[in-house]
């Protein structure tokens, strides 16, 4: 059933590439769509003080964003609160898992060339713990069987899409984290070797 689902959310809904960090076609999250890149992909929060953070792609390679996939997870559920609301319609019932359609109202980049999928408000319950998101692919799909999450932008054609921090080739392919919560110092945001990640993802689909 799953491996239909992204096709279906397409076709149910439905009546330039820029060589910047991170990208192209890059999956992250952000705590600014303004301003995308290392120097935001990580913030520190204080307990208790509500912080919005968003799910993008950056610098796709065409749009719109007619639907994605992707599964997003973190190490640390318990010390802290927040849902994801996406943009479209999740027709996937897991709570880590996105399968969503956009197809009644395209998502088109920003000026910086950022699409947002969604946002998060974010409570932390405990501002000692390192809270690290991390984007993978979906379990299962055919959409992008080389193991990578990604997007439509034109009815039969699947873009994929690789986080902004990269991974580790291999089966299955390891991701890096793509945003972290506290518990850094200055200089230690999450960056990315874009141009090795990019490749690794390729060599899947070859």
């Amino acid at each position: 059933m799953k491996k239909m689902l992204l096709v279906l959310s397409v076709l149910v809904l439905t009546a330039s590439m820029a060589w910047a960090y991170p990208g192209p076609d890059s999956m992250g999250i952000y705590a600014d769509v303004t301003s995308v890149g290392p120097a935001v992909n990580c913030i520190s929060v204080a307990a208790f003080v509500p912080t919005n953070i968003y799910m993008c792609i950056t610098n796709p390679s065409d749009f719109p964003v007619l639907a994605w996939e992707a599964r997003i997870t973190n190490n640390a559920a318990g010390a802290m609160i927040g849902s994801w609301v996406m943009s479209g319609l999740d027709v996937d019932n897991d709570p880590d898992d996105f399968v969503i359609g956009n197809g009644l109202a395209p998502l088109q980049p920003n000026a910086q060339n950022v699409v947002v999928l969604g946002e998060m408000q974010v409570i932390i319950l405990n501002a000692a713990a390192v809270i690290d998101f991390t984007i993978s692919h979906l379990p299962g799909s055919v959409s992008f069987p080389g193991g990578t999450p990604g997007y439509v932008h034109t009815l039969g054609f699947n873009t994929p899409c690789y986080p902004a921090t990269g991974g580790t080739p291999g089966t299955p392919y390891v991701y890096n984290p793509v945003f972290r919560i506290n518990g850094l110092q200055a200089g230690q945001c999450l960056v990315a070797d874009e141009e090795a990640s990019w490749s690794e993802i390729k060599t899947l689909y070859r």
